[in-house]
């Protein structure tokens, strides 16, 4: 059974799992988060900042976070940050959820901005309906 998305707090039932797939397909990003999250890193928990996470059978298989742009001092932009889904459960449209709950939950944001880092990447955002962008650090870019 899938359940959410909702607040991901940590640690969670799966976690290690996923870091063990990205890594393996060389998406270090996905241990970066969680490991700066057990630390001192960033807890997304800024205004209307968020980290919502998806599961199935209690074990978490994707998440993603929304949190102030670190790239731009303006409170009116924010940056999704750290979509990532387990191989087996991609195409089955929980990539579009998080991201769909993250915007519609993106209260105090005017633009939203994020960097594809591959080309499968970019093909998501694409077909989801992102604008691409030529700002400096972000390849697409959503307004409200």
């Amino acid at each position: 059974m899938i359940v959410g998305p909702k607040p991901l707090v940590l640690p969670t039932n799966g976690m290690d799992d996923l870091v063990d797939e990205a890594d393996k397909s060389g998406h270090r990003f996905v241990a970066r988060f969680f490991r700066n999250w057990l630390g001192d890193g960033d807890r997304f928990d800024g205004p209307d900042e968020q980290i919502v996470g998806i599961w199935a059978d209690e074990k978490l298989v994707g998440f993603a976070g929304l949190h102030a742009d670190p790239y731009l001092n303006d409170p009116a932009v924010c940056r999704l940050r750290h979509l990532y889904v387990a191989s087996a459960f991609r195409d089955q449209g929980i990539g579009v959820l998080l991201v769909r709950h993250l915007l519609e939950n993106a209260r105090s944001f005017e633009r939203v901005r994020l960097r594809a880092g591959t080309q499968e990447a970019v093909d998501f955002y694409d077909h989801i309906g992102w604008q691409k962008t030529d700002e400096k650090d972000a390849t697409h870019q959503w307004i409200f």
